[in-house]
């Protein structure tokens, strides 16, 4: 029987998404897009490395803190090992991970993070950054477009103006 390890973390939603910003950056990766799970705490972070999309996913832990917590660990393991250069483990790693060539202060943390602004932007702000992304990740783009992230971003977007008070 196997126990299941609950990861007893300190940081929140919102602090843990400013991890993996300043991770993102440090690995020089522009494109990333957090996505909770409709129903449940599960999170992915699905980031754009060598020209693909790559999902990291955790549905084990109990909360969403300790859901995206378990992939900012994962993203920077893998990281860290490509630092020191062992390359042939962080690439097998990342092959087996599928590289192949709500209104709450963390749900607007999450909104926010997906349309790549910082909190508490104007609402024309945040109707430029859903106009970036959408061009990005809109399905008819054959090079990034992703429907996941599309529909993420259209509901991050609504949610953001619905908070502002703004029609979206």
């Amino acid at each position: 029987m196997t126990k299941k390890l609950v990861l007893d973390t300190g940081k929140t939603v919102q602090q843990t998404l400013s991890d993996l910003a300043r991770l993102f950056k440090d690995m020089s990766i522009e494109e990333w897009v957090p996505l909770p799970d409709d129903a449940g705490p599960g999170y992915t972070i699905k980031f754009m490395w060598n020209k693909k999309w790559v999902p990291v996913a955790s549905k084990l832990q109990p909360t969403k803190a300790g859901n995206i917590r378990m992939c900012y660990r994962v993203i920077n393991y893998v990281w860290e090992m490509q630092l020191r250069g062992i390359t042939g483990v962080v690439s097998q790693a990342i092959s087996e991970m599928g590289l192949v060539a709500t209104g709450t202060a963390d749900a607007l943390a999450e909104d926010y993070a997906l349309l790549g602004l910082d909190n508490n932007t104007s609402p024309e702000q945040i109707k430029e950054g859903y106009r970036k992304k959408v061009k990005v990740f809109h399905p008819d783009n054959k090079v990034t477009g992703d429907s996941d992230i599309f529909k993420a971003i259209d509901r991050a977007y609504k949610r953001l103006m619905a908070a502002k008070g703004q029609n979206p």
